[in-house]
């Protein structure tokens, strides 16, 4: 899960985010801080895991609220190519999220879960606009 870290700017919480390791990443590995840091990351994996899904939810809920429709769409294919967002394999959920006038056309988002999300005239991967 740590490439969730890397995905949004969480400087606040993590004052240096390239540092966080990402699993695999031998130049991390490299330094004795990444070292540090991949052992504090591994012991606490689960209570991690948990509050970086709320920060990462609410980040993109937050950042949706000012992005235009096609940044809506990049920002959805992200998600999607990243799998945090399949109905299968929920990482982030979209419930509530502000996909208004979303402009999703040609993006395949094929098994994404948007329950709950605001579509209000949203257009759909197929050309369509949303309707209820």
């Amino acid at each position: 899960m740590s490439f969730l870290i890397l995905a949004f700017p969480f400087r606040t919480l993590f004052p240096n985010p390239t540092s966080m390791i990402r699993v695999g990443d031998e130049s991390a590995m490299n330094s004795s801080r990444g070292v540090r840091l991949f052992r504090d990351f591994s012991r606490q994996e689960r209570t991690l895991h948990f509050s970086v899904q709320e920060v990462v939810r609410a980040q993109t809920l937050s950042v949706l609220e000012g992005l235009d429709p096609d940044r809506k769409r990049i920002l959805l294919r992200f998600l999607y190519e990243s799998g945090l967002i399949y109905k299968d394999k929920l990482v982030v959920s979209l419930a509530a999220a502000n996909l208004s006038d979303a402009n999703l056309s040609d993006a395949n988002l094929s098994g994404a879960d948007l329950s709950g999300a605001n579509m209000q005239g949203a257009t759909m991967p197929d050309g369509q606009k949303y309707e209820d």
